[in-house]
């Protein structure tokens, strides 16, 4: 609970100073990694025999927990610190998202060609992986493609299929803003969008990027508030029943990955098949993996020493065209750390979070300073944004949504060059699409 309690105090001191919290501030994000990652997995792992927990722990006892948890105890005080001082720094200046008005019918337009454009990518996808479904089993399932012996990603493909997501959140905010109703050419093309950002992940079996939608929804929802309320404010029993929508079709998923038939799939959907899949899983902010990375670095594993938080600049280049090209950290911290092979299997990889990247980079310094300033960068940025979220700013709206939820939720889970890589295919051609429907008599 101590780790929970440290991220509490930075909210009490908030509000001491005056300063309201609000419900989808950076923190907010950073205390949900914390609680599931390193609260609710300390507790699991606890409870569970070391059968249960053997992988998590890689063959561990419990009690490297406490190393984990005292690394992370200091890692937190570092960002809280950062995340207090940079609610008195200065903001950044964002004349030009302030003055930005949309073309209702240009934005519309738009959003029905980038959705054409992400099914395109998801065929593809499907073509290049040789996907053949015969089952209900086989529509979520990890899947990897492998020439001459190496693993081919596929990110292009990849990347047209999940610019669905940005046709849904345009077509949502011009829906709320408007205040259409659901049956008409703007709910359909709502709903249509929706459709081509949910096949990309329930097909290739990606959660994370289920719960990064929903958390989307959420946020523009919140910001721009109801088609028939303008508080913002969001209806308990929606969001309940969203919630609930997206964590049975998670666990479906879920159980589509691991079963082997379509009789299994049932088994999954149940309380502690709930608590595996969320606490006992190797994802988000982990106190588990790392115990496992303080056993593991620098005894048996060196330092990289700066090496992997600049490894985005090399992703761009597709591994067809240079096959030796240096695995993504996720792939290197499960094999490195973790001993997996991923040679010829298709399961992902292991994300070591970015304090496991900030200790396996530079010790117990890195993560002190790391942490700091990444607490200190999402205060600036929450502040700079936060006036134009209550004017209910469109463009700051979709700005926040893909740029500072990957900050503060994937960051703290993954690792910097995949979190980079994640907002760049998302910002810029964002940026791009921004500048094709700003008003015309508007331009800035």
């Amino acid at each position: 609970m101590i780790p929970i309690l440290i991220l509490g105090l930075v909210i009490v001191v908030k509000h001491m100073c005056g300063a309201r919290y609000e419900l989808f501030e950076p923190l907010s994000f950073i205390i949900l990694n914390v609680f599931i990652g390193v609260t609710g997995r300390s507790i699991y792992i606890d409870l569970t025999s070391s059968y249960t927990h053997s992988k998590l722990l890689n063959g561990y006892s419990k009690n490297i927990l406490y190393n984990g948890q005292f690394l992370i105890i200091v890692g937190l005080i570092a960002l809280s610190l950062g995340y207090i001082l940079g609610h008195s720094t200065k903001i950044l200046n964002l004349k030009y998202i302030d003055n930005l008005e949309w073309d209702k019918k240009r934005t519309s337009l738009i959003s029905w060609l980038i959705s054409i454009v992400a099914f395109i990518g998801i065929i593809l996808f499907i073509h290049a992986m040789g996907i053949s479904i015969d089952s209900f089993v086989d529509i979520s399932k990890k899947r990897a493609l492998f020439e001459d012996g190496h693993r081919v990603t596929l990110s292009y493909n990849g990347w047209l299929a999940s610019l669905g997501s940005l046709a849904f959140a345009l077509a949502l905010i011009l829906f709320l803003s408007m205040r259409k109703r659901l049956l008409s050419k703007w709910g359909f093309l709502l709903f249509l969008t929706g459709i081509v950002t949910l096949a990309f992940p329930v097909l290739t079996s990606v959660r994370g990027q289920l719960v990064n939608f929903m958390l989307t929804i959420f946020i523009i929802w919140y910001y721009l508030g109801s088609r028939k309320s303008k508080q913002k404010r969001l209806p308990k029993m929606k969001v309940a029943l969203s919630i609930i929508m997206v964590v049975i079709i998670i666990l479906v998923m879920t159980g589509m990955r691991a079963s082997k038939n379509s009789e299994d799939v049932t088994d999954f959907v149940s309380l502690s098949s709930i608590a595996e899949n969320i606490f006992g899983s190797g994802n988000f902010f982990g106190v588990a993996k790392t115990s496992v990375a303080l056993e593991e670095i620098p005894k048996n594993v060196n330092y990289l020493y700066g090496e992997s938080l600049i490894q985005w600049i090399v992703s761009p280049i597709p591994r067809s065209l240079w096959p030796e090209k240096p695995l993504s950290l996720d792939f290197r911290f499960g094999s490195e750390v973790y001993g997996q092979d991923f040679s010829n299997n298709s399961g992902g990889g292991r994300p070591p979070g970015f304090m496991v990247e900030l200790y396996w980079n530079f010790g117990v310094v890195g993560v002190i300073v790391g942490m700091f300033f990444l607490g200190l960068f999402l205060a600036v940025l929450y502040r700079s944004f936060h006036p134009l979220l209550l004017m209910k700013n469109k463009t700051a709206v979709l700005l926040y949504s893909i740029f500072v939820l990957p900050l503060a939720m994937l960051l703290i889970g993954n690792d910097l060059s995949r979190t980079i890589v994640t907002i760049l295919k998302s910002l810029v051609p964002t940026l791009l699409i921004l500048w094709l429907i700003r008003e015309k008599n508007k331009r800035v």
